[in-house]
């Protein structure tokens, strides 16, 4: 299945479609990256924060900001991972794969 532009907002749609230039070093980088330590414990402590007793307004805007921040590493790491397979690589599990052609990056 292919991102379809249209189904994305404009920045977000720009971002994945500037992948399609980037060196197989930069897609590695971009495949590999992670949403900050910092971001993630904090939509994690909210989320088990709103199953026991609910979260304010603003307790939820700031979940919405992270889930939108943690649905954009995703969709970029996954363009990322496809440009790079259909380059000829394996992505298999690219966090562990440390290899760019003959060489480690």
């Amino acid at each position: 299945m292919s991102i379809k532009e249209n189904d994305l907002p404009a920045e977000l749609a720009d971002q994945i479609a500037a992948l399609n230039s980037f060196s197989d070093k930069a897609l590695w980088k971009v495949a590999r990256s992670r949403m900050p330590v910092k971001s993630v414990r904090q939509l994690e402590q909210l989320h088990f924060k709103r199953l026991k007793e609910g979260l304010t307004e603003s307790e939820v805007q700031t979940s919405r900001e992270l889930v939108a921040i943690y649905n954009r590493y995703m969709l970029t790491r996954a363009h990322a991972a496809v440009l790079l397979k259909e380059r000829g690589f394996d992505v298999s599990n690219p966090i562990s794969n440390r290899l760019y052609g003959d060489q480690r990056i």
